[in-house]
């Protein structure tokens, strides 16, 4: 299915799927990660709409609400090469539960587990591109300037910043700890991550 949004809208799709995606993140995760993962959904929405005109827009929010769930208490105990491949199995379970079809599990599964790899914005699925250029967006500040104008003033003032980075900064240094030889754990280790992430210029 794909589903053309418009511009402007920091709101997903009012379906029971993505209602069932948003409820799955406000029982498990804290609120600055709340908050992320609707930025994550609102800007990479906004962004992948300069590259292509129709994209799946439960597919990019069930995406978005639980890409982070392995690096919750409730989830980071699970059995898994990385946190993203804790998400990934969670939101694909969630599609199949709502009737979704192989197809559209595979395409939610690979949105969360490749959202780490630098060449992910690239990728020829607008949902799975969508979600690396909208976290990649949310953390870092990549690609900001490529926003609708006033669309990031509307983002924050819904979805406020307020302790974030904290809360990010410690929850990959626990993830490089559990699980060293992870994507996130080489990111934290091998290239900065961390530094990146307090230097990053993102509007508060």
């Amino acid at each position: 299915m794909r589903d053309h949004r418009p511009e402007r809208s920091v709101d997903p799709p009012d379906s029971a799927l993505c209602r069932s995606a948003a409820d799955l993140l406000r029982r498990t995760a804290p609120a600055p990660l709340v908050a992320h993962c609707h930025r994550s959904y609102a800007l990479g929405a906004a962004l992948i709409t300069n590259r292509c005109e129709a994209y799946d827009a439960e597919i990019l929010f069930v995406a978005a609400a639980l890409h982070d769930l392995g690096l919750t208490a409730a989830y980071g105990h699970v059995d898994a090469h990385g946190f993203e491949h804790v998400g990934a199995a969670v939101a694909a379970d969630l599609l199949r539960v709502h009737g979704g079809d192989e197809q559209r599990a595979t395409l939610v599964r690979d949105a969360v587990a490749m959202h780490l790899e630098l060449t992910t914005g690239q990728d020829p699925r607008p949902e799975v591109a969508a979600l690396h250029v909208g976290a990649a967006a949310d953390v870092l500040g990549i690609g900001l300037d490529r926003l609708p104008d006033g669309l990031l003033d509307d983002v924050l003032q819904r979805w406020p910043r307020v302790g974030f980075t904290a809360w990010l900064s410690a929850a990959m240094q626990a993830e490089a700890q559990r699980r060293p030889a992870s994507t996130a754990g080489r990111y934290v280790r091998e290239f900065g991550f961390l530094q990146m992430l307090a230097a990053a210029e993102v509007p508060a």
